[in-house]
């Protein structure tokens, strides 16, 4: 089996709306040519209006009320859920 290539794009401030591909005006060459080669979700949402929560949430698949990471200036430990990273890391 092959591994699949995975690419997450994280940004803040941004709509993903404004995609060339997806239909907007905007110029996005290197994000048209990825979305024509891979998979764009076009919907999301966010248990956590704040980034830094909402970043764990995703990098983990836990709740912010699990971790315990609701606010900007907390600096918590990793909860002992493996992350993302980790389990691509370990995949191969």
């Amino acid at each position: 089996m092959n591994r699949p290539n995975v690419l997450l794009i994280c940004v803040e401030h941004w709509s993903g709306r404004r995609i060339g591909a997806l239909g907007h005006p905007m110029l996005t060459p290197t994000l048209d040519q990825l979305i024509g080669n891979g998979v764009a979700y076009t919907n999301a949402y966010a248990t956590t209006p704040s980034c830094i929560p909402a970043r764990r949430e995703l990098m983990t698949g836990t709740f912010s009320r699990t971790h315990g990471d609701r606010v900007f200036n907390e600096t918590l430990p990793m909860p002992s859920t493996p992350t993302m990273a980790q389990t691509f890391r370990d995949s191969g």
